[in-house]
């Protein structure tokens, strides 16, 4: 028997790249104010029921120069993160993955606006440049089913745990005024006898904070006629130690993850999210809408839209264009949205 002469077993392996561009409007909290992302990702199916994906991310915050009465601007920054994912399915029905994450140092400069009532009952307008540093890493596992028949009904369910582990020190460099430089005793001792914000506090004191975030997700899906996938899909956060002692979350979290590269980043640390979807598939198009919303630790929540159009052009290459729409309301009321738009291919051989 010529072993050799055997047909080999067809494999596909794709490539993909996606370029995300978007802005949001700054505010207290939120200092970030436009992006760019590129995520590059591959799999390779090594066996009949092994696949490995790998995955990297880069997220570049735009530079901004100071705006009108200010002194600092941004000087953006490039944050790279990392994934690898391996498969393991034993049977049609059946998928495990396990996988890692990793995001190395970097540092990003951004203006910070701070105000304050001084004794006389006038306001004090500070202009801060914020120093944030830090890196990220972690693991998940998700175990899945899927029906993966040919009747009207069909469907799959998931079940995901993910660890985070999150390092960062963000601490406040100068201070302006009106009148000329502010020295950090003066805040410092302000805040000592009046209640600051969070933000203020940490970034007065410097003090590195690393701690953990435990993410439980369950995602079901409900295949309809063939052609209309009914999605639910719900998170929970759970952390080592309380995540609001971050000065500034968005700014720590941006892009620290090739799940977030790109996308909207949240203001603060979430405790949970619910996303319902519809997918409609007829031939070569598919059309996908899903809606987020998501409660923040210490008040305020997130609300996400999203619509995504892919297109596949023969059996080995695939087309999409996405737009994000975002929109929070943080635990002091203020309001940031954000808007990104996305292009992508994927070529399968």
């Amino acid at each position: 028997m010529c072993v050799l002469c055997a047909p080999a077993i067809a494999r596909a392996h794709w490539v993909s790249d996606e370029l995300t561009a978007g802005s949001t409007t700054s505010t207290g909290t939120n200092l970030r104010s436009g992006s760019v992302a590129d995520l590059l990702t591959g799999k390779i199916e090594l066996s009949d029921a092994w696949s490995l994906k790998l995955s990297a991310g880069l997220t570049h915050d735009e530079a901004t120069p100071p705006a009108a009465g200010t002194t600092f601007g941004s000087s953006g920054g490039n944050t790279l993160a990392l994934s690898a994912r391996g498969e393991f399915d034993p049977s049609e029905r059946w998928a495990i993955i396990l996988g890692g994450d990793y995001s190395p140092p970097s540092t990003t400069l951004a203006d910070a606006p701070l105000s304050y009532t001084l004794k006389n009952g006038m306001t004090q307008s500070v202009d801060a440049q914020l120093s944030s540093h830090g890196w990220s890493g972690g693991g998940m596992a998700s175990f899945g089913f899927d029906s993966n028949g040919t009747s009207p009904f069909e469907g799959t369910a998931t079940a995901k745990l993910a660890f985070n582990w999150l390092s960062t020190t963000q601490q406040y460099t100068s201070f302006e005024t009106r009148n000329g430089p502010l020295p950090a005793s003066e805040l410092m001792t302000y805040c000592a006898t009046h209640k600051c914000p969070k933000a203020w506090v940490s970034s007065l004191a410097a003090v590195p904070e690393a701690f953990g975030q435990i993410k439980l997700e369950g995602d079901l899906v409900a295949t309809l006629w063939q052609s209309l996938d009914v999605e639910l899909d719900g998170a929970y956060y759970l952390y080592t130690q309380d995540p609001t002692q971050v000065g500034y979350w968005s700014i720590a979290t941006s892009g620290r993850t090739t799940a977030s590269a790109g996308g909207g980043a949240p203001v603060a640390p979430f405790v949970f999210t619910v996303t319902p979807s519809l997918i409609f598939h007829k031939g070569p198009i598919a059309i996908e809408t899903d809606f987020r919303y998501g409660s923040y630790d210490g008040g305020g929540y997130d609300l996400q839209l999203t619509l995504r159009v892919d297109v596949k052009i023969g059996k080995h290459v695939k087309l999409w264009l996405s737009g994000q729409g975002q929109r929070d309301i943080e635990s002091d009321g203020s309001e940031s949205k954000a808007a990104y738009a996305a292009l992508g291919a994927r070529v399968k051989w």
